[in-house]
């Protein structure tokens, strides 16, 4: 097992358990009650693009997910600043620009164009694809 550890002064440093020469510290703490709010298997923390991304996968997967995002809103610095280019979405394809990402992203887009959110100056839908999953009768997942 390795960790990352910030010292003062020298940066970063990874340090492996098993070959650390000192023996490691301990504290006591006092025992207490602490309330549990639910009981999960998977805690996503951040509620950015990737975090909505994996809590979903992880709750379509059957499992009981909790998301934790630490401000009142999802989509991370796309809600928080209008950041509204998300690197690795779209990616140069032989001199052509193409969305490469899929799956729950082109769920969650389509959702979103569903509502109006995807449009461009002249009002067509920035995805297609989106379009024809609302004309195909897809349902998609809710």
């Amino acid at each position: 097992m390795a960790v990352w550890s910030n010292r003062p002064n020298r940066g970063m440093m990874r340090a492996h358990i098993r070959d650390a020469a000192l023996p490691l510290k301990t504290i006591e703490e006092p025992a207490r009650q602490i309330p549990l709010y639910g009981e999960y298997e998977v805690a996503v923390l951040g509620g950015g693009p990737a975090g909505i991304a994996a809590a979903v996968a992880a709750a379509r997967a059957g499992r009981r997910t909790l998301l934790i995002e630490r401000y009142g809103f999802l989509g991370g610095m796309g809600t928080a600043a209008g950041v509204t280019n998300f690197c690795g979405l779209h990616a140069n394809v032989h001199g052509e620009m193409h969305r490469v990402v899929q799956g729950i992203a082109s769920d969650l887009l389509a959702r979103i164009d569903r509502l109006g959110g995807l449009v461009s100056r002249t009002r067509r839908s920035l995805y297609p694809a989106a379009a024809s999953l609302r004309t195909s009768g897809s349902k998609g997942h809710r």
